[in-house]
C-alpha cells in the first residue's frame, strides 16, 4: 500500500485509518525509526503484552547459539 502524506511542522507524519489497520500502528504506540538515505523506515516496536502472546516453538539452544541468533536477528531488523 502507497499512500502521500504531508509532513508537519513539527516534523509529524499522519497515519491513515487504513495505514494504522495495515501496519497496526496506534497513537501511542513506540516506533523504531529507521534512517536511510532519502528515506526513513518506521517498524511497530511490540508491547511485552504482544510479545508474549505470540506463540513460539523454539529449540534448546546453548548461550552461545542463543548470542549467534541474536546478532544476526539485529543485524536483519537494521538493515531491513
Amino acid at each position: 500500500m502507497n499512500s502521500i502524506s504531508t509532513v508537519g511542522k513539527k516534523g509529524e507524519i499522519i497515519l491513515e485509518k487504513k495505514e494504522q489497520e495495515k501496519s497496526g500502528i496506534y497513537p501511542g504506540d513506540k516506533v523504531m525509526i529507521i534512517s536511510k538515505k532519502n528515506e526513513i523506515v518506521i517498524k511497530k516496536i511490540p508491547t511485552l503484552k504482544d510479545l508474549l502472546s505470540r506463540k513460539v516453538d523454539i529449540p534448546p539452544l546453548a548461550p552461545e547459539e542463543w548470542e549467534k541468533e541474536r546478532r544476526q536477528l539485529r543485524k536483519k531488523m537494521m538493515s531491513d
